[in-house]
């Protein structure tokens, strides 16, 4: 009977998310049938009728249930969205860092006002967003948050070399451009042997990555449960194809027909990508 009386009660809540509170419901409707149930046999009744008398008197658990449900549901949210404070050493690394970005920026505006070149401008610009851009890559990696742990410095060390090396790259490559050698693809020459090992790089770190998500065993069970994890696969996948298409295009559009505007390749694919992040996750049951 006790094996009866469990498998009714999951039957009874299957539809809800797990939670502590669920659990000790679960355990008190139990306890409960189980008594009635004894006692009802001890009035001369049999096994099934003393089953059936009993969960006919339980009453509407299921509305319990339901609160319990709500109340699970936004206590993991506000588990997941409750900031805590962030180091002083974060603090003081994304202050400064933004700072010097914008000093760079301004400094950078006032020659192109008064120089009017923008090789000029863009090699004022270059130091300091090379450096801020560097730092705020390796601190938001090694920050941690309510979703992940920090990353190991080690690795978010790679990671910032391989923006750096890119950035290097995007900057260089783009006062050689400004400074007319643009039909002759200079700029590409110049940009490729940074741009290939930093994406190298990017592409192996990404593939190496090990989950770093801190969230708990009832989080982990709901997310199970309430959302399908082939979406994400397949969303990922799409993603990656979509970039692979987007540069094999824009080296055909340069070579073939100009520089010039092979670029808008990339602002295509941006939007395709806000396109793909839009699609909401296919979700098996709702709350």
């Amino acid at each position: 009977m006790k094996s009866r009386i469990k498998e009714y009660i999951e039957q009874v809540f299957a539809d809800f998310p797990p939670s502590n509170q669920l659990n000790e419901l679960k355990e008190e409707v139990e306890v409960n049938l189980q008594e009635r149930i004894q006692e009802f046999t001890n009035q001369g009744m049999n096994e099934e009728e003393a089953f059936q008398k009993a969960i006919s008197q339980l009453g509407d658990v299921t509305k319990v249930a339901e609160d319990i449900g709500i109340k699970a549901h936004y206590e993991v949210i506000d588990h997941m969205y409750n900031k805590k404070p962030l180091p002083k050493v974060h603090v003081f690394g994304y202050v400064i860092s933004i700072g010097i970005l914008l000093f760079g920026m301004i400094t950078a505006l006032l020659v192109h006002l008064r120089m009017e070149e923008y090789y000029i401008t863009i090699s004022t610009l270059f130091p300091f967003a090379l450096v801020s851009i560097s730092a705020l890559v390796y601190l938001g990696l090694t920050q941690e948050t309510p979703h992940h742990f920090g990353m190991r410095p080690i690795r978010a060390a790679g990671y910032t070399a391989a923006t750096g090396v890119l950035l290097f790259g995007l900057f260089t490559a783009g006062i050689v451009y400004f400074q007319g050698s643009v039909e002759n693809g200079e700029w590409v020459a110049t940009l490729l042997p940074f741009a290939i090992p930093s994406i190298c790089l990017y592409v192996f770190l990404g593939l190496t990555e090990k989950d770093r998500s801190k969230h708990d065993q009832e989080w982990m069970k709901y997310t199970a449960k309430y959302y399908n994890p082939e979406y994400q696969m397949i969303r990922g996948s799409i993603s990656g194809a979509l970039w692979i298409f987007a540069f094999a295009t824009f080296l055909l559009i340069g070579f073939i027909i100009s520089w010039k505007y092979a670029w808008i390749v990339f602002i295509f694919a941006t939007g395709v990508e806000v396109l793909i992040g839009a699609i909401p996750f296919k979700q098996k049951k709702a709350l």
